[in-house]
């Protein structure tokens, strides 16, 4: 075989001889292109067997590799690499079926691994002492993927229609062309010499110039719409870019815009149609042929807020002021089950409740305390200032700066707000965090941001029973704490009352059935049993 690379070919091995000696080589010298003078090398390492026949391609990294090839003793099936820069020969330990020689290979360039396409050839394995022959010739295609020198892996080509292709043949030449992705075989040697000439489509191994690898994020509701990230190698600024989300015959497509060569940016498609699905992502650009990478995004059935449930001792009457307490939103899909990953958008508001203080008009039109509210020791009650904990030290009196009332991006703060945290844990739950550094009554609001953008209240909300006590045990901020033993007990036992108490309201065994009072009693009955059956679910689902 002779390759030429960076101005100097290289010859190794090959089958000849003086006059009528015949044997095979193993040796490898250099023609510098531009002096015209040979070099002999010896490599380090183990040199490969001598062989003819054999075919040759030059690799990244400055490497050419030898596969295949026969000698005066044996047929071979193996792969060498000589490593040019390190002088030295590599043994990536790869056969591949029977021993081929005189075929015929190209090194085709490919996102993101080369391929090394093989070609017809005579095949055959004859032990030693065995009856020799000349083998046999074989019209079949064959591909290598070359990762690196230790991740190769051979595979055959099938064709569309076996029935048209070229006829078994050895010795032909062989190249690519670019532009339709397709081999070019012409002529070879079939018991006399061939001149015909034929083409072989191999874009769906090859692929375009263009390759994606990854998705972010990886999953969103099957209405689509989900705004991803996807990154890739070779992207061009295009008008064209389609990426197509498909399970099996389900398929749906979007297109995706221009960032970098590295990037694209795509919002995935309705993909109603076909249910939750795991689907392979591809895209094409220009019309041109899909990646043959591909990544996976999973399409899920949508959260539904009537199904989503809050628990956790932040909800609950006795949570410590000056300490932090948490609370856990568990996302529910349309079928009632727990969601498995996050990107919900939920908006979660606590707000002080202000208390008003009743008085009364005297007879002379003065203001009068009527008393009932005063604490223990005499003093007045203390109203909730409504302010939120001041970062700067400011006092209650202080006038505040322009802008101080502001939340994030301009928008105005409600002074009475309590200021939460809700931190997506990427599993179907989010947990919630708050704090009050006084005494007070929350009311908080859960809402989920459904598909159409409007906000929906979760199941539960708004609770209205949350309470900060400065009295209360500390540990009741925990989700093991007292606080959550004492609401399950509580809860039990209500569920407990409101089936007895439902049983007797509704049956009607020891009434009289001519009493109309009593048969409206027993309607009524029925409809706040009715009414209250919504809580009592929601409370049996929380402590599930």
């Amino acid at each position: 075989s002779a390759t030429y690379h960076n101005g100097k070919i290289y010859v190794f091995g090959g089958h000849g001889g003086v006059s009528y000696q015949r044997k095979t080589y193993n040796d490898l010298y250099i023609l510098d292109c531009e002096t015209f003078e040979w070099q002999a090398k010896n490599p380090k390492g183990e040199p490969p067997q001598e062989r003819g026949g054999h075919s040759a391609a030059v690799l990244p990294n400055d490497q050419i590799m030898f596969y295949g090839g026969f000698s005066t003793t044996s047929q071979l099936a193996n792969m060498y690499i000589y490593d040019i820069p390190n002088d030295e020969w590599i043994d990536p330990e790869i056969l591949y079926e029977v021993p081929r020689w005189n075929h015929s290979g190209i090194l085709v360039k490919s996102i993101p691994n080369m391929k090394y396409f093989v070609f017809g050839g005579s095949i055959g394995n004859f032990n030693e002492g065995d009856d020799r022959t000349f083998g046999s010739l074989t019209d079949d295609l064959h591909v290598l993927d070359i990762a690196d020198n230790k991740n190769m892996k051979w595979s055959i080509v099938e064709l569309h229609d076996d029935s048209v292709k070229p006829k078994k043949r050895e010795s032909s030449a062989i190249f690519y062309e670019s532009n339709e992705s397709r081999l070019i075989l012409f002529g070879g040697w079939d018991n006399n010499w061939l001149g015909d000439i034929w083409s072989i489509p191999v874009g769906i191994i090859t692929g375009p110039p263009y390759a994606i690898n990854d998705i972010t994020p990886k999953l969103g509701p099957y209405t689509g719409h989900t705004k991803t990230i996807i990154t890739g190698i070779g992207f061009v600024n295009s008008p064209m870019i389609m990426v197509s989300f498909t399970a099996g015959k389900a398929t749906a497509e979007a297109p995706a815009t221009y960032i970098s060569e590295t990037e694209l940016e795509c919002y995935t498609p309705d993909f109603t149609a076909y249910g939750p699905k795991d689907v392979v992502v591809k895209l094409s650009i220009n019309n041109g042929d899909p990646t043959i990478t591909s990544t996976k995004f999973s399409f899920f059935l949508n959260t539904a807020a009537d199904k989503t449930i809050a628990y956790g001792p932040g909800l609950l009457c006795e949570n410590p002021t000056h300490t932090e307490t948490m609370f856990y939103i568990q996302a529910r899909n349309v079928d009632g089950q727990n969601r498995k990953s996050g990107a919900d958008e939920f908006r979660v508001r606590a707000k002080k409740r202000v208390q008003v203080v009743k008085e009364d008009v005297d007879d002379e039109g003065g203001m009068a305390d009527d008393g009932g509210d005063e604490k223990d020791n005499g003093e007045p009650p203390v109203k909730p200032t409504g302010g939120s904990p001041q970062k700067d030290g400011k006092g209650e009196g202080e006038e505040k700066k322009e802008g101080e009332e502001e939340g994030e991006q301009g928008e105005k703060r409600d002074p009475n707000e309590i200021p939460v945290i809700v931190e997506d844990l990427d599993n179907g739950s989010y947990i919630v965090k708050l704090q009050s550094d006084e005494d007070c009554e929350v009311d908080l609001n859960i809402e989920y941001k459904n598909e159409k953008g409007e906000y929906e209240h979760v199941r539960g909300s708004p609770f209205q029973q949350i309470v900060f006590n400065s009295k209360a045990n500390p540990k009741n901020s925990e989700l093991t704490g007292p606080g959550i033993a004492q609401y399950l007990t509580d809860t039990i036992q209500e569920i407990e009352k409101f089936i007895g108490d439902t049983r007797s309201a509704i049956n009607i065994k020891n009434k009289d059935v001519n009493d109309v009072f009593q048969l409206l009693k027993v309607k009524e009955n029925l409809i706040t049993s009715n009414e209250r059956k919504h809580k009592t679910v929601l409370s049996l689902d929380i402590m599930e």
